[in-house]
């Protein structure tokens, strides 16, 4: 009996080491998907001064 219980708590030990290394696997993808959207975010930004410039040269180019 008391090997029973001893080989139900290595199981769930296994059990709670695997579903740490998949929280940890979760975490660093996560991680990495905020990076890419503060890249995109700054992307964005860039996108959109560049388009202001633009429009300043096509108004000014239509002043003329």
């Amino acid at each position: 009996m008391m090997e029973a219980k001893k080989e139900e708590k290595e199981m769930i030990s296994d059990y709670e080491k695997e579903a740490l290394r998949l929280l940890d696997d979760i975490l660093e993808q996560l991680k990495m998907l905020n990076r890419k959207v503060s890249e995109l975010e700054s992307n964005e930004g860039t996108i959109r001064v560049k388009l202001n410039e633009i429009r300043d040269t096509v108004y000014e180019i239509r002043r003329k």
